[in-house]
């Protein structure tokens, strides 16, 4: 029998596949949320990486992404003659956006194994967090939110608490297994930690989409990593020094609940009533002030005491309404239209995984992102959050158009 002979040049050249080369930039880049330093190792492993995946690339099919591409093109246009100085770095943004969506689009068939890289990488980062919280503060989470360590230092608890939630749901939409499980429970016990509501209430939703699409019997693991992880949560409760006369244990197991419900949300309201004071003409309203360079405008109308949360308007679909206008809040509800109906496609099919994680992305950005119109926004999560899942269920929905079915998962 001939032996087959594998030389040196074999084995680069099949791991260095144009797909496997788009799956490595891909996956280096969504998984940067979680472990990498800065903004410019971030963006500058999409920049680089891409560079080696450009040959091939073909864009998507215009019948599915007409309404992305209309948005996208209005909300750089508008941009364009209010932004001055700061043009060239939207127009590098919104470039960005577009090459990562080309990008998502030609591995849609083998994202799954993204997932399950980015869900493992994410754990990682949630145990060195844990970790490091633990050293400096116990298990007290009721006065100290958990933030992401390796990401600036200590990345925002809001931005740690959604960028690690979707990477646990994204565990448990595919299927789960002992490894899988075990580094979704680390992520969903983390997003909890961080105290951050918007990601309690996009959990919640995403799982409730996951068990309504896929039922008890098939769907219930993920809801005993959900449980677990909120279980492991509050029991933090009893373990942090309470006040005196709340030493009841019923008392205590609520309390990192508690604190997290009963934050102000002044600053927010603060937000958007300056957001919306921005829009000071009917003209306006139409058209919306740009996205680059605009900042300002609503900055100044808003109380000096909520200054701490002036970098950006904590909710991406009403920042689509102060940059675009009612003309950008239209096209990306033309965009919301065909995910809706790709969405209730996939759930006949029984194919639950982008309908739930789509749902986390739109809960976590009611009340928080600055723009789903370009790539370096502040908390830079959006693509992640929305474009992902939305640009999958867009593919589906171009494939489907020939075959008449989404692909399987893995």
């Amino acid at each position: 029998m001939r032996s087959r002979i594998i030389t040196s040049s074999t084995i680069p050249h099949r791991l260095l596949t144009p797909d496997t080369r788009r799956l490595v930039v891909v996956t280096g880049f969504i998984a940067g949320h979680s472990v990498l330093p800065n903004v410019l190792c971030h963006v500058g492993w999409l920049i680089f990486g891409a560079l080696f995946c450009l040959r091939g690339l073909r864009l998507p099919p215009m019948a599915s992404f007409a309404p992305v591409s209309l948005f996208l093109g209005w909300m750089a246009l508008r941009s364009l003659f209010s932004s001055g100085a700061e043009s060239a770095f939207g127009i590098l943004s919104t470039a960005l956006l577009v090459l990562f969506l080309i990008l998502l689009c030609h591995l849609h068939h083998s994202l799954d194994r993204c997932g399950r890289w980015n869900g493992h990488l994410s754990a990682l980062a949630a145990l060195v967090s844990l970790g490091w919280h633990f050293h400096r503060y116990g298990v007290n989470f009721v006065d100290y939110r958990l933030e992401n360590l390796l990401v600036y230092g200590g990345l925002n608890a809001v931005c740690t608490g959604l960028i690690f939630g979707f990477a646990a749901m994204w565990l448990c939409v595919l299927r789960i297994t002992r490894w899988t499980a075990a580094s979704a429970l680390v992520l969903t016990t983390a997003a909890f930690c961080s105290g951050s509501r918007g990601t309690m209430l996009a959990l919640l939703t995403a799982h409730a989409v996951l068990l309504l699409m896929h039922g008890w019997r098939k769907g219930w693991k993920p809801q005993v990593v959900l449980v677990t992880a909120f279980a492991l949560y509050s029991m933090t409760g009893l373990l942090t020094p309470a006040p005196a006369k709340s030493t009841a244990s019923a008392v205590a197991v609520a309390r990192p609940v508690r604190k997290a419900l009963a934050r102000s949300y002044e600053g927010r309201f603060s937000i958007y009533h300056a957001g919306w004071s921005s829009l000071d003409t009917p003209w306006r309203h139409v058209i919306g002030i740009g996205q680059w360079g605009t900042r300002a405008r609503w900055q100044q109308r808003l109380d000096p005491s909520f200054m701490e949360l002036k970098g950006h308007l904590h909710s991406a679909f009403f920042a689509t309404y102060v940059h675009g206008g009612l003309t950008g809040a239209a096209l990306l509800l033309l965009v919301m239209i065909r995910l809706t109906r790709r969405a209730v496609s996939c759930a006949c099919e029984g194919d639950a995984r982008w309908p739930a994680l789509l749902a986390f992305g739109i809960t976590a950005l009611l009340f928080d992102g600055e723009s789903l119109a370009h790539l370096l926004t502040l908390p830079r999560f959006e693509t992640l959050l929305f474009w992902l899942p939305a640009t999958m269920l867009l593919a589906q929905a171009s494939e489907s158009s020939q075959t008449v079915s989404c692909p399987p998962s893995a």
